[in-house]
């Protein structure tokens, strides 16, 4: 309190003395405005954390006016770096699996600007996560109406739909440069993962095939066949194994293993097409077996081919 005093009559001595005021005064108001805006807009903050209204109720009880604040928040606009900062916090909650947290994120974007077409995407993602398939495709939706949208985001778009409706029909196939990127990504790693989850698949895949077939085999056709995971297995049970996948960065780790007389880049689809060409001309004996097993969703084929 007495401190308080003390201000209060320095400042009255300061006027009492002054020859004008007008500076005076004009610093008093200058620190009062300063004081309300700071203690409604704190500095580092975002603008959704400002407190506009009592910004506003604060003016008119103690300047007695009613500025415009709207207007000038509308001029000055938003700093991308704003938006783009609860994007990225979205996506990193996304990515650890915290979809609550990265949903309440992206709305933050969205209410900032509604058509900002990162965070719908990444919305739609996490929504789909969430099990929420009519907001997940409403999120799509939008994207595409202010043209966001690609060949993967319809296949999302068409797979939550289909989620939605109980799975009634069979779900779209994902595009193939999606899956071609999505496994170059992991290429360096996927090895060694699945090492590390005892994956016994390519090993079984094989015993089963020498169990019901005469071996060695003359030559097998690992369809999607990753970094050559089935190829090893192969060793020493078949004169020659060639390899597919749709991955350049499998095919080059395929290729690197050293288990494969060749690799190279398809759609196993379109392989099977070329062997069947093959085998009509002579260049590939008839099929004797074939099996299927499933790695994360894509359905993989070893092929053995007998004279």
């Amino acid at each position: 309190m007495n401190d308080q005093r003390k201000v209060i009559y320095d400042q009255r001595s300061e006027i009492m003395d002054a020859e004008a005021v007008d500076d005076i005064i004009e610093d008093m108001l200058n620190d009062t405005v300063n004081n309300l805006v700071g203690g409604h807009c704190p500095e580092g903050t975002y603008p959704e954390q400002w407190d506009v209204d009592g910004l506003k109720r604060k003016c008119a009880e103690v300047l007695g006016l009613a500025p415009d604040i709207d207007s000038w928040l509308q001029e000055d606009g938003l700093e991308p770096e704003i938006i783009e900062t609860w994007v990225h916090l979205g996506a990193t909650y996304a990515e650890t699996g915290q979809f609550p947290l990265a949903l309440e994120a992206l709305d933050r974007a969205l209410d900032l600007q509604p058509q900002t077409l990162i965070a719908l995407r990444h919305k739609a993602s996490v929504l789909r996560e969430l099990g929420r398939w009519n907001e997940s495709a409403q999120c799509l939706k939008m994207l595409h109406e202010h043209g966001g949208g690609d060949d993967f985001t319809q296949y999302m778009l068409d797979a939550v739909l289909h989620a939605e409706s109980g799975w009634a029909q069979e779900p779209p196939a994902p595009p193939a440069g999606y899956v071609a990127n999505l496994f170059d990504r992991y290429a360096d790693d996927f090895s060694s993962h699945l090492s590390q989850l005892d994956y016994r698949a390519p090993d079984i895949l094989v015993k089963v095939a020498m169990g019901c077939l005469s071996h060695p085999w003359p030559r097998v056709l690992d369809l999607g066949c990753g970094t050559g995971l089935v190829g090893q297995c192969l060793k020493g049970n078949s004169l020659r194994v060639d390899g597919v996948d749709l991955s350049p960065g499998m095919v080059n780790k395929a290729l690197e293993s050293g288990h494969y007389s060749r690799v190279w880049q398809a759609d196993i689809h379109d392989a099977m097409d070329t062997r069947t060409r093959w085998h009509t001309s002579g260049a590939w004996p008839q099929t004797t077996a074939c099996k299927f097993f499933e790695r994360t969703g894509v359905y993989c084929v070893m092929i053995t081919e007998r004279p």
